[in-house]
């Protein structure tokens, strides 16, 4: 339930509520606004990741699934990868470039900006799906005992 909690909060921000942002708000002050709102949630999907590994580890009967406690510490890594690396560098750059008021999308800071984003984007997703799938294995049926009867 806390997966699924999770992922769905951070698919919203990021399949839903980003592309509004991007549709409705022109920049600079788009860009202002995002810088503002990124730090907020790079931080809470570090802290739902860890509280879904903890309890992945925690709550599965005798002993966590394999499965659900690879995909728990995978998704935390690359949500605290975005909070401590990726996050941070991007904050820095985006500074920079509003500052320099760059719009040359050759510019080196262009694309090193480009390069960061691209890793954070790739690193969300993959800890977006990671939340989402432990989601799906925790709510699958456990097999029927040999002398159980399956309920229909």
């Amino acid at each position: 339930m806390l997966a699924a909690a999770a992922a769905g909060s951070l698919s919203f921000y990021s399949f839903v509520l980003t592309p509004v942002i991007f549709a409705r708000i022109e920049n600079p002050a788009r860009s202002e606004f995002l810088a503002a709102i990124f730090p907020s949630y790079f931080l809470t999907g570090a802290l739902l990741a860890a509280a879904v590994t903890v309890f992945a580890g925690l709550s599965h009967r005798e002993r966590p699934s394999a499965a659900i406690l690879a995909m728990s510490l995978v998704a935390l890594v690359l949500a605290l990868t975005n909070q401590f690396l990726s996050g941070p560098v991007l904050a820095d750059l985006g500074a920079q470039i509003r500052i320099g008021d760059i719009t040359d999308p050759a510019h080196p800071l262009k694309k090193a900006f480009g390069k960061w984003h691209g890793i954070s984007q790739s690193a969300n997703l993959l800890t977006i799906l990671c939340l989402w799938g432990i989601a799906g294995l925790g709510v699958r049926s456990p097999k029927p005992d040999a002398g159980q009867i399956p309920a229909a």
